[in-house]
């Protein structure tokens, strides 16, 4: 199978600015992108748009791993449809940061500024005593068939069916060989992929609803290791924003607990995202598993 590195890259088709500051063209995420059903994963959205800045902030040639370190933060607008060109852009600003758009048919789909994170990877070794004592008690989430993280599926996907129980949210995986490139490292995007589903999780355990992640913040500290990867969330760190909002921190590790890429995902749940994701899961999950996250759900269809 072709590499994920190669195979991210050629779904743009970028045009740069003579001085080089900026860069515009299209992006098209086929089906093997996706999270929701005809939909992308939103770690896959936001890829698109480290990709972007690293076209105006790196060495000019888009590899992310020689951008590093390299923080994105990305507002979704709407959804990222597949199989369609979806207009990108990028423009590096004067202070050493740029902002990225991305826009479909129906305008636009998201925005997000790119830079040097503004503060140091925060520090897991707290947790660590905490999680090792407790791991060994968990649960697994259920997950769809087609999604990029979680989906067993999706031919290009992580296969990645994340564990918790009443303190953490976390999976300890070595990406599939697809994922890994010939010189060592992992296709860098895990981390935003990864970052972002674990927020999603954090958010929807705690509400026991179906939602978006609206706002993530992922910050790549340096490049990603071929091997074993840990991400890590504390449900006790999620910050409640009102009734259907919670902002979720998160990590990514290597086995040593060295700290690769950190996030802050906002998870905002809703009932409209039910009627979109059931589906889905009643299909492929565990039903026990969608049960003990989404009691209600299966409630009302006994009722």
């Amino acid at each position: 199978m072709e590499l994920m590195e190669d195979f991210f890259a050629a779904r743009f088709a970028l045009r740069r600015s003579a001085d080089g500051r900026a860069v515009a063209g299209e992006v098209v995420f086929p089906p093997d992108l996706q999270g929701p059903p005809d939909r992308a994963h939103g770690g896959g959205v936001t890829a698109a748009c480290f990709r972007l800045a690293a076209e105006v902030l790196g060495p000019g040639d888009g590899t992310v791993p020689r951008a590093l370190p390299l923080g994105i933060t990305m507002a979704l607008k709407e959804e990222f449809p597949l199989g369609a060109a979806v207009r990108a852009e990028a423009e590096a600003s004067a202070d050493g940061a740029c902002r990225v758009r991305l826009a479909g048919p129906k305008g636009l789909i998201a925005e997000a500024t790119g830079g040097r994170p503004p503060a140091p990877p925060p520090d897991p070794q707290p947790a660590r005593a905490r999680w090792e004592s407790t791991r060994g008690t968990s649960l697994t989430v259920p997950g769809t068939g087609g999604c990029l993280a979680c989906g067993a599926e999706n031919p290009r996907g992580l296969f990645m069916r994340l564990e918790y129980n009443d303190e953490f949210v976390w999976k300890a995986i070595t990406p599939r060989p697809h994922f890994r490139n010939l010189n060592g490292t992992a296709f860098w995007g895990v981390a935003p992929i990864m970052l972002d589903e674990i927020g999603w999780w954090l958010g929807a355990i705690q509400a026991q609803e179906f939602g978006v992640t609206n706002i993530v913040e992922v910050a790549i500290h340096r490049p990603i290791p071929a091997g074993e990867l840990i991400v890590l969330g504390r449900r006790a760190d999620l910050r409640q924003l009102n009734k259907r909002t919670w902002r979720a921190p998160a990590v990514l590790m290597d086995p040593a607990w060295s700290v690769l890429a950190s996030a802050e995902v906002e998870f905002a749940a809703s009932r409209v995202y039910a009627r979109l994701l059931l589906p889905a899961f009643e299909t492929a999950s565990d039903q026990e598993a969608l049960r003990r996250v989404f009691p209600k759900y299966a409630d009302e269809r006994k009722g």
